[in-house]
């Protein structure tokens, strides 16, 4: 069984990145998720790759726009002759990965009386991204004043740590 990683398939504006930016990256939903990040400047959002039968996956209207706007987009070996879809993370999505409670969640997406949504889903994109999942923090605070001592009788007993 292979380790767990994120999968990048491909790139829609046919750029090769190395780490620096998302904009355009394809991602197959099998893998595990990229960081998030503000995703200012539009487009950044992550993409997924969703593979299905029925007859919603037999056009697929991102394909079809980038053909029509010109743009070079070139398709991946591993998707071809096989019916897809692909679509960014929702608002949602991404607040479940960066660890958000459910009911918090909800409160995000809430709307107003009028059924206007009281936060946009760009600036949805923005908190999640500008966030930090806090139960990462928590084990990283946690190694830092408790760290891993088997010479300890309890693992739990505070030790001073020094910069050399």
């Amino acid at each position: 069984m292979s380790k767990p990683r994120v999968i990048r398939i491909t790139n829609i504006y046919n750029h090769d990145f190395h780490g620096g930016s998302y904009a355009g990256n394809l991602y197959d939903r099998n893998g595990l998720s990229p960081a998030l990040n503000s995703m200012g400047g539009g487009g950044r959002q992550p993409l997924i790759v969703e593979y299905g039968q029925d007859s919603s996956f037999e056009h697929n209207n991102f394909i079809i726009d980038m053909a029509e706007q010109k743009k070079k987009f070139t398709l991946p070996d591993e998707l071809k002759g096989k019916k897809f879809r692909i679509r960014k993370l929702t608002p949602r999505e991404c607040y479940r990965l960066m660890d958000v409670p459910e009911n918090e969640i909800d409160k995000l997406l809430s709307v107003d009386e009028t059924g206007k949504q009281i936060i946009s889903n760009s600036q949805s994109y923005k908190l999640a991204g500008n966030s930090i999942v806090v139960a990462c923090l928590y084990y990283i605070y946690e190694l830092l004043y408790y760290p891993h001592n088997t010479t300890q009788a309890s693992p739990k007993t505070p030790i001073q740590l020094t910069l050399f």
